[in-house]
């Protein structure tokens, strides 16, 4: 007899008719007052639809929640400057940001780091959007598209979250420079576009050299500037 012509599906009905059975010879054995079940090719034949299904929905589960994406630095549109920042927490508690404001064609127009002491991850990056924000005012450009990592304080400026009455006082110090500008933008990034901030932030932690401005483009980042202008990705699986 051809079994795959009886049972297409021979794989799985083979793997589990054998569970089965085995299952149910051990319990005739061992268990008390078991009966066999007398439609066992129908109680297979659920296990295995069962089985199926759960299949398809894992997959489908998984296709829907992650897939592979490229992340790389975009420019703003013409007329805007972009502001990339990111923080940074160290083992030892202390903490520092950065950031580096770009015109359109994704040139250089400076970057800062700023050592912060000991402050926790949400001051951080509250502290990393005001002092980018200021940093881009006395610039004098009004149109800004802010590229960070940290929603819970884009989302607390945006006013769609409620954190600590600590961290209110500098909210509101970012409301005031916001109002003062034309257009803010505030978009969150993933690290891979975000690699000079970072960079930025962690040295700063490091050094812990207090307020420092970049006017020109430091050797040690020419590279990577040189790479996000290029628009080279990176692969990253991304949660959808």
């Amino acid at each position: 007899m051809n079994c795959h012509n009886v049972y297409p599906d021979w794989c799985n009905t083979c793997a589990i008719g054998c569970h089965a059975n085995w299952t149910w010879g051990n319990k005739d054995i061992y268990a008390d007052n078991h009966t066999r079940p007398l439609n066992n090719e129908s109680i297979i034949a659920d296990i295995i639809k069962y089985y199926k299904n759960a299949i398809i929905m894992q997959k489908q589960i998984v296709d829907k929640q992650l897939r592979e994406d490229t992340i790389c630095w975009s420019p703003p549109k013409p007329d805007f400057v972009k502001l990339n920042i990111d923080g940074s927490c160290g083992k030892d508690n202390y903490s520092g940001c950065g950031g580096v404001i770009r015109d359109s064609r994704g040139n250089w127009i400076c970057g800062f780091c700023k050592f912060l002491g000991t402050c926790n991850a949400f001051m951080v990056e509250a502290w990393e959007v005001f002092t980018g924000l200021n940093l881009t005012l006395t610039r004098s450009y009004t149109k800004v598209i802010v590229n960070m990592d940290a929603k819970r304080v884009r989302d607390a400026i945006m006013q769609k979250d409620n954190h600590d009455y600590t961290s209110l006082a500098l909210i509101r110090q970012i409301h005031l420079l916001m109002a003062k500008l034309d257009v803010v933008i505030l978009e969150y990034t993933f690290w891979e576009a975000n690699v000079i901030a970072d960079d930025f932030a962690k040295t700063t932690r490091v050094w812990q050299n207090g307020f420092c401005i970049f006017k020109d483009l430091p050797k040690h980042i020419a590279n990577l500037i040189l790479k996000d202008s290029l628009g080279l990705a990176t692969s990253r699986v991304v949660a959808v």
